[in-house]
């Protein structure tokens, strides 16, 4: 269901006038017209009741009907941290989206050895248009954080996996089967929060790897399909959310 986000530094006790694409999304995809009542989500989840008091032909004016009801109901997954590999042309642009739409909590993009980064520079503004408008479009309440690209050397991976108050999990999707469980069995019991770890094309290199394992990181794989690097990071999100969604709903049966 399509909602509408509204700008980060609005705090609901003003009208408010929008313009540009903020206004062209109100008016000519949600097509809502002075008078009607809707609903909008703020970037961390909160929800406000709204009407669209006036609206030209370049501006809307909103203003709300009540303070803000919280965040909705949680679906009670644990958190998925994205960490794919920068990749070369516009595919930064296409899994940032993919990413937003899929309810991922935060995307950081890393720098590989085998990464082959040109064309597309990496643009905050550029990826946090794209996140407003893909939790627009799916309807996913709040926005995914973005944080800035780093060297995979350069993160704490011990400190991922237990930093939070429940421990984490983290995989990394490799195209050799490195791995010695299958996505249900180290899925099965988490409760923590999740890190997706996705190569570029050409995969980690081996001391990525070996690093990785060093670091209590899990391999994952997906089978033997060749696919595009920005293929495999929506189908690892893919598998891996709808596993945690549809857990309850399957028996585990240990190996005999």
């Amino acid at each position: 269901m399509r909602q509408f986000v509204l700008p980060p530094d609005w705090d609901g006790s003003t009208e408010l006038v929008l313009r540009g694409k903020a206004h062209h999304y109100l008016s000519r995809v949600l097509r809502f017209h002075p008078g009607q009542s809707f609903t909008g989500c703020t970037p961390a989840g909160e929800i406000f009741d709204l009407t669209l008091k006036e609206g030209g032909r370049d501006f809307s004016v909103v203003v709300p009907l009540s303070s803000p009801r919280g965040q909705p109901p949680p679906e009670f997954l644990p958190e998925i941290f994205l960490f794919p590999s920068l990749l070369k042309g516009k595919n930064p642009s296409l899994i940032v989206r993919q990413a937003a739409e899929a309810g991922v909590a935060q995307v950081q993009f890393i720098r590989t050895q085998n990464g082959v980064v040109r064309g597309e520079a990496f643009r905050t503004d550029r990826f946090q248009a794209i996140l407003r408008e893909a939790a627009q479009q799916s309807g996913n309440p709040g926005l995914p954080r973005l944080k800035p690209p780093v060297g995979l050397g350069e993160l704490d991976l011990e400190r991922c996996l237990t930093g939070g108050p429940a421990p984490g999990l983290g995989l990394f999707f490799h195209e050799k089967r490195l791995a010695t469980q299958t996505l249900h069995e180290y899925l099965k019991n988490q409760t923590g929060p999740v890190f997706l770890f996705f190569g570029p094309e050409g995969g980690f290199a081996p001391a990525e790897v070996e690093r990785f394992l060093a670091s209590g990181l899990k391999p994952a794989y997906l089978g033997g399909n060749v696919l595009r690097a920005e293929t495999a990071v929506i189908f690892g999100i893919a598998a891996v959310l709808t596993i945690l969604r549809e857990k309850s709903a399957w028996q585990w049966k240990e190996p005999t």
